[in-house]
């Protein structure tokens, strides 16, 4: 029972950890590539402040637009979940888009 206990708080303690690589993600332009879209534009571009990341939120005008999910920094890729929605959306780095 008490390995039931530990079990389950490490992996509490382990899914509430952010390893998101805000820095990785706002030195980027990503492009729309499937599913729903996070705010009105085709492309999140942090350097124009429409767009901010925070942990593991992407903000849209200042208000929490979407959840980031998985961050495929090999293929360029950066998959969300829109809030409160939960859509499932999908970009690439515009780089990666444009090849």
């Amino acid at each position: 029972m008490r390995f039931f206990i530990f079990s389950c708080t490490v992996f509490f303690l382990a899914s509430c950890s952010s390893t998101v690589d805000v820095p990785y993600i706002t030195s980027r332009v990503w492009v729309h590539n499937e599913g729903a879209r996070v705010g009105d534009l085709e492309a999140m571009d942090f350097s124009k402040g429409m767009y901010e990341c925070r942990h593991d939120t992407v903000f849209y005008s200042g208000t929490p637009a979407a959840k980031i999910t998985a961050l495929y920094k090999n293929d360029n890729l950066i998959q969300l979940k829109t809030i409160p929605k939960g859509e499932d959306a999908t970009y690439l780095d515009q780089v990666e888009f444009t090849r």
